[in-house]
C-alpha cells in the first residue's frame, strides 16, 4: 500500500488544486442532514468512541473507523463531525447533493496532516484509492462545489494515506 502512496499523494493534489472546475449552481446547504443508514450486507458500519469527552461518532466504513482512529490520537484533535453538511447543486441539469464523511478540528495542525492539506477545520472525504481513482471527474465537481459553498480546505484520504497519517510512537525510558 505504501508504494500507491505518490499515486494518492498526487489524486489529492489535483482535487485540492483544481480551479478548472467550475462550481455548480448552488441550491442550498444543510448542516447535518444525512443519517447513516442501517448496515445492510457487507459493509461495517458502527460508532466511533473517540473520547471521554467527546461523544462517539457513526462511520460506514472499516476504512472510516480507522480514519478517525488515527485522527483521534493527534493531541492537537479536538473535535469530529460525521456527515457534517450537505451541499445541494446542479450539475448537467440535473439536481444533486453532496455529503462529505467528516469535518475534523484541531487546536493546531500536526505536521504529519499539514503534508495532506489539513487546516485547523477540515472537511474529510474518506475512499479507497481505487474507488478514488475511478471517480476522479465526480470528486473534481463535488470538491469544487464544495470550497464555493464553504470556508475550510477538503481533503481526500485514503488507506494508503493511514500509515503516514500516524505520529510515530515514542517511549520514554
Amino acid at each position: 500500500m505504501l508504494s500507491s502512496y505518490p499515486q494518492a499523494q498526487s489524486l489529492r493534489e489535483r482535487l485540492a488544486a483544481d480551479d478548472s472546475v467550475p462550481a455548480a449552481p448552488i441550491n442550498r446547504i444543510e448542516h447535518g442532514r444525512r443519517v447513516i443508514p442501517l448496515s445492510r450486507g457487507h459493509h461495517v458500519r458502527g460508532w466511533h468512541p473517540v473520547r471521554p469527552d467527546h461523544g462517539a461518532v457513526p462511520f460506514e466504513s472499516k476504512l472510516e473507523c480507522r480514519v478517525l482512529t488515527a485522527l483521534v490520537a493527534f493531541a492537537e484533535f479536538t473535535s469530529v463531525q460525521s456527515q457534517p453538511v450537505t451541499v445541494f447543486y446542479e450539475h448537467d441539469g440535473r439536481r444533486v447533493r453532496y455529503t462529505p464523511d467528516f469535518r475534523a478540528s484541531f487546536s493546531s495542525i500536526p505536521l504529519e496532516l499539514a503534508a495532506f492539506g489539513f487546516a485547523r477545520e477540515t472537511l474529510i472525504e474518506v475512499k479507497p484509492l481505487w474507488r478514488a481513482l475511478r471517480l476522479e471527474t465526480k470528486l473534481r465537481q463535488q470538491f469544487a462545489v464544495l470550497r464555493a459553498a464553504m470556508a475550510c480546505p477538503i481533503v481526500l484520504v485514503t488507506e494508503c494515506d493511514l500509515p503516514r497519517m500516524r505520529q510515530e510512537i515514542r517511549h520514554g525510558y
